[in-house]
């Protein structure tokens, strides 16, 4: 018999067409140019210029690329915003990376409800507070 923890974590490590998912067992560095995942014998690169957001979810993030895949890691937001070169991602909520080159347009649904629209029609959710750095980029 199996109890709720495990169910769940079975849930977040099912994938789905075009998501990869990489366990416990797996060794991810941040370079210049993209991050490497280790699984066993097998690498994997993603490249900044792929990626259009990550997001946070508990203690995971997702890796959402351009090209439609979606990579799950324990690594951190912070982790990634600190070790990737600064010129690359925008952080728009507690939750939300951007990249920056991805960045199209702001769309505003309410007075408290903010999205930042990515060149490939994602939204993406900008906090109160960061919403001037987001308009900011934009108009750059």
């Amino acid at each position: 018999m199996t109890n709720n923890n495990t169910m769940q974590r079975n849930k977040l490590f099912t994938p789905r067409k075009g998501e990869y998912c990489f366990e416990h067992k797996h060794e991810t560095k941040i370079g210049e140019t993209g991050i490497l995942y280790r699984l066993g014998e097998n690498q994997c690169r993603v490249p900044y210029h792929d990626i259009q957001y990550l997001k946070a979810d508990l203690k995971y993030v997702d890796i959402v690329t351009a090209s439609g895949n979606k990579y799950i890691t324990e690594l951190s937001l912070v982790a990634i915003r600190t070790l990737a070169p600064p010129d690359i991602f925008i952080q728009t909520h507690r939750a939300y990376l951007i990249n920056r080159h991805f960045l199209s347009g702001i769309e505003r649904r309410s007075a408290t409800e903010w999205f930042a629209i990515l060149s490939t029609g994602e939204k993406v959710e900008i906090a109160r507070r960061r919403r001037q750095v987001v308009k900011k980029e934009l108009r750059r």
